[in-house]
């Protein structure tokens, strides 16, 4: 049986790769071929996950780990880096196959692989990019089902930027892809703007090149993003509502309510503060999904952005690393909460506490931090009040005294009091300028005649 075995390649399935051996064996019987090769008949329904991956690993495929197995050669390379500690090392530990418990415990290890839920789930599908097909069949002869394609979240082939094409329907045999004008071949998107598809792909792709994914930095880079993007203002407390609506409009949202699998639920907003906050629904489908929804002008900053987020050397919008690898450490050791880009747009053109707070929907406390928070922003927003209350000011004054026949300074006091004692305050010189030919109050004409004492 050795002899027509072909050759792993490095982004092929392990199922891709038993239907190969399968057809170059010229076995008639799959089941037959299954239990000579996996040792167990059934294995051509798993089209994800084989259950009995470490019996083939033992006998025929010496040179790669369970671990490497996983990560190359099967769809569970999407989800391992976001695998526990603790589960991680009990798979490691999993390498002999001839445990007879190991059935039992592949099925274990499949649902905490693939996280399945009741409210996310999804259903394998074989897809294929028909490019890839033909470079693969002048490359080595034969296609083959390339790993990355048979992802949940895959609807694109990165390489070429078209839809893949999919094979439905269960079946008992080994499968390969096929002509695209087969009966059973179907289009897995028919329409769909190639940047929201493949930004989700390429995101998905760059968490698979960690070993592990540390869920509490992805979070502290996650919501210092929607800060800067001002959806919320501050990392702790957030309106929901204000955070659902601008999910609602992301063209991901969108994306996902034309599914027609179980990832359908994800285009409404309702887990992202769980994910977010109550760190109850920590998947990583979800995880995806919303570091592809976070505004990138392209998939390539998406990208970017990830990689300096997980390997640690993310900045701030300043161009400054973070001191500390959360949140929670840094606001443990005292360090101030930085004003997000949205409120000192807002400072622009606001001219009262009143209009920061109906524009970016917050309250007055939030607006309070910000201005401490940011000293250059609150005297430069003061500093342009002043002068637009000081404008205001001299031209109300200077329409009063034009408005008096006889102006005295006592009737400008009693009528623009307000406006006096704010240009005496911040103006004196506009004041000095605008009374100059008005005599003062106790300012009297001067005597003709000198009265000099009688002698």
């Amino acid at each position: 049986m050795g002899a027509f075995l072909p050759w792993l390649q490095m982004d092929e399935t392990i199922y891709s790769w038993c239907a190969a051996a399968h057809a170059m064996s010229g076995w008639r019987s799959a089941q037959q071929w299954s239990s000579a090769l996996l040792g167990a008949p059934h294995s051509p329904r798993q089209l994800d996950f084989p259950a009995y991956l470490p019996y083939l690993l033992k006998t025929t495929l010496h040179h790669l780990t369970l671990e490497q197995a996983l990560r190359r050669h099967t769809t569970a390379g999407m989800f391992l880096p976001f695998m526990k500690g603790s589960m991680l090392n009990s798979l490691r530990g999993m390498e002999s196959g001839s445990d007879p418990a190991w059935p039992n415990t592949a099925q274990f290890m499949q649902k905490a692989l693939f996280c399945h839920s009741r409210t996310l789930s999804w259903k394998p599908e074989l897809r294929y990019c028909p490019a890839c097909a033909q470079e693969d069949v002048s490359r080595i002869g034969r296609p083959y089902w390339h790993t990355h394609h048979q992802w949940p979240l895959s609807r694109y082939c990165t390489l070429h930027r078209a839809p893949l094409l999919s094979q439905s329907g269960s079946s008992k045999t080994w499968r390969l892809p096929r002509d695209t004008n087969a009966p059973d071949v179907t289009h897995v998107r028919s329409a769909d703007p190639f940047n929201v598809g493949t930004t989700i792909q390429r995101v998905a792709m760059a968490f698979s090149q960690f070993d592990v994914v540390d869920t509490k930095t992805l979070r502290a880079s996650a919501l210092l993003r929607l800060q800067q993007l001002g959806v919320i203002h501050s990392m702790h407390s957030v309106r929901h509502s204000r955070l659902h609506a601008w999910y609602r409009t992301q063209p991901v949202a969108a994306w996902l309510a034309t599914e027609s699998s179980g990832l359908t639920a994800l285009a409404q907003p309702d887990w992202i503060p769980k994910l977010l906050w109550r760190r109850t629904q920590d998947h990583p489908i979800r995880w995806i999904i919303l570091w592809s929804a976070l505004g990138w002008t392209d998939e390539e900053s998406a990208v970017d952005a990830l990689n300096a987020a997980l390997s640690g050397s993310a900045c701030d919008e300043y161009g400054q690393q973070r001191l500390f690898p959360d949140e929670e450490a840094g606001n443990a050791l005292g360090r101030v909460e930085t004003a997000p880009q949205a409120f000192r747009q807002a400072l622009e053109t606001a001219s009262s506490y009143t209009e920061l707070m109906m524009q970016l929907r917050v309250t007055r406390g939030d607006v309070v931090r910000w201005l401490e928070a940011d000293a250059t922003a609150r005297q430069t927003w003061r500093k342009r009040l002043q002068d637009n209350r000081v404008e205001t000011a001299e031209k109300t004054l200077t329409r009063v005294i034009r408005g008096s026949p006889l102006p005295s300074r006592v009737d400008i006091n009693k009528v623009a009091s307000k406006e006096v004692r704010l240009l005496r305050r911040h103006a004196p010189d506009r004041l000095a300028a605008l009374l100059q030919a008005i005599p003062l109050e106790g300012d009297s004409q001067r005597p003709l005649w000198l009265h000099l004492p009688l002698l």
